[in-house]
């Protein structure tokens, strides 16, 4: 049974998300809100912006923190969002990512945290982490996708 992700009509924006959020979540985390929780802003992210929403009641467990994703602007011109939305769900399922696709919204998505660090290309290299990722590739790579068989990417450099 496919787990796809709620779908909310809204609009988030980093301005204003600390008050936004609330809504958007309420289906999953009825009784999180802004005296409870902590946003914190992700540096990783080169087109979108990453947030992190986290329980101040439970400050050693992070199982139930959140990734709000908010897309670039006019990044749906060489990415297909809901082909993108679709394959996590697919790679979630087949348990190649730890992440299940919780909500959709307008302009994003929210997904479950993984505590972690991202590598860094002078990670990649070594010996001990570069078959792990070679695995990781492969095993994401072997899994059938039911969508058009389309690149996520569009291919607007042909």
């Amino acid at each position: 049974m496919r787990s796809l992700p709620i779908v909310q009509n809204a609009t988030l924006s980093a301005a204003t998300i600390s008050t936004e959020i609330f809504a958007v979540i309420a289906p999953i985390r009825p009784d999180w809100n802004s005296s409870n929780t902590r946003l914190v802003t992700f540096p990783e992210g080169l087109t979108n912006t990453m947030m992190g929403l986290f329980d101040n009641r439970t400050p050693n467990d992070e199982s139930q923190a959140l990734v709000i994703k908010i897309f670039g602007a006019q990044t749906e011109l060489f990415m297909n969002r809901q082909i993108e939305i679709e394959a996590m769900v697919t790679l979630a399922e087949h348990g190649v990512i730890a992440q299940r696709c919780l909500i959709q919204f307008n302009n994003g998505i929210i997904y479950e945290y993984v505590p972690g660090i991202p590598c860094l290309p002078s990670d990649l290299i070594k010996e001990h982490i570069a078959p792990l990722v070679a695995a990781k590739m492969g095993h994401m790579h072997s899994i059938p996708m039911e969508q058009n068989k389309q690149p996520f990417i569009v291919t607007l450099l042909q």
